[in-house]
């Protein structure tokens, strides 16, 4: 069932479709002469008048215009395309001159050659408008293919920026601690690896499961939250269903990246993170919550970075139109949430 939808989709059924419009009404409005003619005859009646004419028609669209017309060797296409049509109506003009005796009516030679040269001429137009509209198709599914391609390069552009920028953000977490001597610093180091193995051979250029993604950005936080101790109140809250559903992988961890970059490592004292996940099967909603300090003589300085610019444009790649990201900024508390629809 699923072939036969697909097949009515194809260009193949719309061809048929076209055809059967054009060739039942000659084959109705004949078969009235059928008891007189024979049903043979009748047949062979059909299959020549129109079989001629889908022959000229797609010698047209698929040899003749494009090897001959659009090369500019119009004496040869003219010359084959006349050959063509002397074929199609000696031949049909001589059917009707045979029914005509069978059917004890007379018509003249030259009218019925005439008429039918008109018909030629008539679906030799018809040629030319489907050699256009295939041309322009096939136009189309370069276009497409070049506008993929380019998406593809910029998506894969995009990616790289990812690891080369949280490595170095994280290498300098893993210095800090190295200075400290800190006992954390094992811990640390598997939890980079379990991140470094899933940026690495679970990213596959496809969407991933959710809980992967959720599963990394734990690991993340649980880096950061090393790192500052106790210093910073770090809470992440998943609420819902966080299961197989598949997203776009990455897209979450510059949000709080960039909360920690901009907000919890600013501060000595009093800095807070709050990151809530609500996901559905439909839906998933990240909340980012944090302080930050502007530091005395300094301008304000918005929390922008690599990531979060990249996030914007592959957001718009991916999503389109199935996104929502909004940012709240009082000067001291910064509050962004992303939505996505899947």
């Amino acid at each position: 069932m699923r072939k036969f939808k697909e097949y009515l989709r194809s260009d193949a059924a719309y061809h048929i479709l076209i055809w059967s419009l054009l060739v039942i009404p000659h084959g109705v409005f004949s078969f009235k002469f059928i008891e007189r003619i024979g049903v043979m005859f009748f047949l062979f009646n059909i299959l020549v008048m129109d079989g001629l004419l889908l022959a000229i028609v797609y010698l047209n669209v698929f040899y003749l215009i494009r090897k001959y017309y659009k090369t500019r060797q119009y004496t040869l296409y003219f010359l084959i395309s006349g050959i063509l049509v002397l074929i199609y109506v000696s031949s049909v003009a001589a059917l009707e001159m045979y029914v005509s005796e069978i059917m004890n009516y007379n018509e003249p030679l030259i009218s019925t050659a005439f008429w039918h040269f008109v018909n030629v001429c008539r679906y030799c137009v018809i040629a030319f408008l489907l050699f256009s509209l295939r041309e322009k198709f096939e136009q189309k599914q370069q276009m497409d293919q070049i506008k993929l391609e380019k998406l593809n390069t910029e998506i894969n552009y995009l990616r790289a920026q990812i690891n080369p920028h949280f490595l170095f953000n994280t290498l300098n977490n893993l210095y800090a601690l190295a200075l400290e001597k800190s006992d954390q610093t094992a811990e640390v180091i598997i939890k980079l690896s379990k991140m470094m193995d899933y940026m690495l051979y679970e990213l596959d250029g496809s969407k991933v499961p959710l809980r992967k993604d959720v599963e990394n950005l734990e690991n993340y936080i649980e880096i950061e939250r090393i790192r500052q101790g106790n210093n910073a109140r770090i809470a992440f809250v998943k609420i819902g269903e966080i299961n197989d559903q598949k997203i776009e992988p990455l897209l979450m961890l510059p949000l709080v990246e960039n909360a920690f970059k901009h907000g919890v490592n600013q501060m000595i004292d009093g800095a807070y993170l709050e990151v809530v996940l609500e996901a559905t099967q439909q839906q998933i909603s990240l909340s980012v919550k944090n302080n930050y300090k502007i530091n005395q003589g300094q301008k304000k300085q918005a929390h922008t970075s690599i990531g979060i610019v990249n996030l914007k444009k592959r957001l718009e790649l991916f999503y389109s139109n199935k996104f929502k990201l909004n940012v709240y900024d009082d000067s001291t508390n910064y509050h962004v949430n992303m939505t996505l629809s899947l």
